[in-house]
């Protein structure tokens, strides 16, 4: 369960909240999409991979064996049998991290973490936006950080000019 939180996380870039609130009914598998309740209840399609989608197949198979008695469409659920909390989540992650000794990681990092990958990868930050549910790319701009390879670069570039 946790492995595929992590990578939903990293996949497509999702907010904690719309990560939690996914039911089993909103993934489309037929066209690889999530159907997603992001902020202000607006809902989107979020395409996932081949890779994303298999692990979410596999998910599901455990979480209908383990689960079986369980009355909830929720994608996730607790060990209390309801659905996993944004706070659980973030405790998980926490104790992840202590485990490997490694600085703590929140859900927000890994959507800024999917991010960063699309940037570094040259994906046009109108599509990262866009990925990330953002109206404004200003706000994406916050979640890109400037790489210092990409700085020596430029400066090579920019050195060329003249």
């Amino acid at each position: 369960r946790d492995k595929t939180i992590i990578s939903l996380f990293l996949a497509t870039g999702l907010r904690v909240g719309a990560l939690i609130n996914i039911n089993v009914e909103d993934i489309d598998f037929d066209n690889n999409v999530i159907h997603v309740i992001e902020k202000r209840q607006k809902v989107r399609g979020i395409n996932i991979g081949g890779n994303m989608r298999g692990m979410l197949e596999d998910w599901i198979e455990v979480r209908n064996e383990e689960f079986a008695d369980v009355d909830s469409p929720a994608l996730f659920l607790s060990q209390k049998n309801t659905r996993l909390s944004g706070d659980a989540i973030s405790d998980a992650l926490t104790k992840y991290c202590e485990n490997a000794g490694i600085k703590r990681i929140t859900p927000h990092k890994l959507r800024a973490s999917a991010a960063c990958a699309l940037a570094k990868a040259g994906v046009p930050v109108k599509a990262i936006a866009k990925q990330l549910g953002h109206s404004n790319t200003q706000v994406t701009m916050r979640y890109i950080d400037v790489f210092e390879e990409d700085s020596e670069k430029a400066k090579g570039i920019l050195d060329n000019l003249f």
